[in-house]
């Protein structure tokens, strides 16, 4: 092998890291060390359909969740360059924009955050704040709300990832160009709207004290269909440049909310 380019290791992590270690501690003990390597060559223009099968059977033998297999796909790949890239506006009492750090594959914040000495981690501590990343299942969950599938959403972040890979990925193969900066901003924005709602619904007197992730997905999907029906649409760019839910749209979610909460909590539990 004279050359390669976009080197992945599918399974071997552990195994890297150890030699890794080993070189850095004694390298004179690696002298009889030997790793047999399965290389595996694929064309560049099918490898966004191989390469996660080759992950796929390859981790057999541990839980590798299904979106962990999609992080390769473009549009996560276009999602985090938006988010590495797209200023967020300054909130009200701050003059200093921001960033969302969307986290394509898995422990990705944590290593950026990692490698940068004390100073650059402050910097980057300012630049994408925790509060300010997500993950994908919290897209899938943020998105499959929003259209209105609430259904999906609540049988659990694995199974709705599944499901909103295929309607994703089906989307992208038609035309990827509504998958752009704005539609990204947009994201964020119904981001700021699931998140808000996680706050503010187990503060309110007719909260029963569970079920909050189907309530907030319920009250979104409630109020996304409602607005359809009227031929109306959820404003969501100024969410974005607020950076914030306004109390007009926060009360129309609370409400819709407290009736979703009338509805799952009705027969009582143990009733069937």
């Amino acid at each position: 092998i004279v050359s390669a380019i976009n080197f992945q290791i599918v399974n071997g992590g552990q195994t890297t890291a150890s030699l890794h270690a080993a070189r850095k501690l004694s390298p004179e003990t690696l002298g009889q060390v030997h790793v047999q390597v399965k290389l595996t060559v694929v064309p560049s223009e099918t490898s966004d359909d191989i390469v996660p099968f080759i992950s796929k059977y390859a981790n057999s033998q541990n839980k590798v969740s299904a979106a962990d297999f999609f992080s390769n796909h473009p549009f996560h790949m276009r999602m985090e360059e938006y988010s590495r890239r797209v200023l967020a506006p300054s909130v009200e009492g701050s003059n200093r924009e921001t960033k969302w750090f969307y986290e394509r594959a898995r422990g990705q914040y944590l290593v950026e955050r990692a490698k940068r000495s004390p100073a650059e981690r402050r910097r980057f501590d300012a630049e994408f704040p925790k509060p300010q990343y997500f993950v994908k299942t919290d897209l899938a969950k943020v998105e499959m709300s929003f259209r209105v599938q609430p259904d999906t959403v609540s049988k659990g972040a694995q199974k709705n990832f599944g499901e909103f890979a295929q309607r994703v990925g089906a989307e992208w193969n038609r035309s990827d160009k509504k998958f752009d900066e704005t539609w990204f901003k947009r994201l964020v924005a119904k981001l700021i709207i699931f998140r808000h709602l996680e706050k503010t619904i187990p503060k309110q007197p007719w909260y029963p004290g569970g079920y909050r992730a189907n309530l907030v997905t319920y009250s979104i999907a409630k109020l996304v269909s409602d607005a359809d029906e009227k031929d109306l649409i959820l404003d969501l760019d100024t969410v974005w440049r607020q950076q914030s839910v306004g109390r007009d749209l926060s009360d129309a979610l609370l409400l819709a909310a407290e009736v979703a909460t009338t509805i799952i909590t009705n027969p009582e539990a143990g009733v069937k």
